[in-house]
Order: C-alpha cells, then sequence, then structure tokens
C-alpha cells in the first residue's frame, strides 16, 4: 500500500475535507483484516472505549448495524469507492470527507479529544 495523497483542504469557511488515496500495490485483495481503535486524551493518548478487529470483506458482505463499525464506515460511505465487497482491483479514494455530530450521534463518544486510528492487513491471492 502506498498513500500518495493524505491531507486536509479547507471547502469552505469552518469546512475541512479530508482526502485520502490509497494506491493497492498487489492486487486483487480478497481479504482484509481491519482493527479500529479510539484513543481519548489524559496525558497522552490511551486506549478508550473501542478496539475492534473484523474481517473487512465479510463485514461489507453483510453489514451489522449493531456493530460500532458500521457506524464510522457509514459515515465515510458518502465520500468513498469503498462500496462493495471484495475483491478490489482498483485504488481507494476518499475525496472531501466532512465529518460533523450527526454522522456519531449513535455512537457513545465522551466530550473531549479523540484520535482514532485503524491497521489493516491485506491478502491477495494468484
Amino acid at each position: 500500500m502506498e498513500f500518495p495523497t493524505c491531507r486536509l483542504n479547507v471547502l469552505g469557511r469552518g469546512i475541512i475535507g479530508g482526502n485520502i488515496h490509497l494506491k493497492l500495490l498487489k492486487v486483487p485483495i480478497t481479504k482484509m483484516n481491519l482493527r479500529f481503535n479510539v484513543y481519548r486524551r489524559l496525558s497522552g493518548y490511551h486506549p478508550f472505549l473501542f478496539n475492534i478487529s473484523t474481517e473487512f470483506c465479510r463485514f461489507m458482505k453483510n453489514p451489522n448495524p449493531l456493530q460500532v463499525l458500521y457506524y464510522f464506515h457509514s459515515a465515510f460511505l458518502p465520500y468513498s469507492n469503498v462500496n462493495h465487497t471484495c475483491p478490489y482491483t482498483d485504488d481507494v479514494f476518499v475525496r472531501n470527507c466532512t465529518l460533523n455530530d450527526e454522522m456519531f450521534k449513535r455512537v457513545p463518544l465522551p466530550k473531549g479529544v479523540q484520535e482514532n486510528g485503524s491497521e489493516s492487513f491485506l491478502f491477495t491471492s494468484k
């Protein structure tokens, strides 16, 4: 994986959009393990409330609204091309992604400073 683009752009007054271009080097991606974390800032960033590991291709085949990852994925879905099941053969784009409080009203996040992190492990088949 390479990240040719990963930046924040000003879209308007007080509106900032995120742009990510993820270049897949070995295609097709047939299996993807994803780990998603939320960190809270106390005296440094510490893991908080969510530490989710899932097989992303299975999640995309059967999205479950009872999983927290469903709400984070649905927030990014209108801005990305990650809207189908495996295999992934093209680059992944997130364009002009703006987040607001309404997107996460069902997710129990406390007030304060949080940081989201994710790791992915990609597998290909030949």
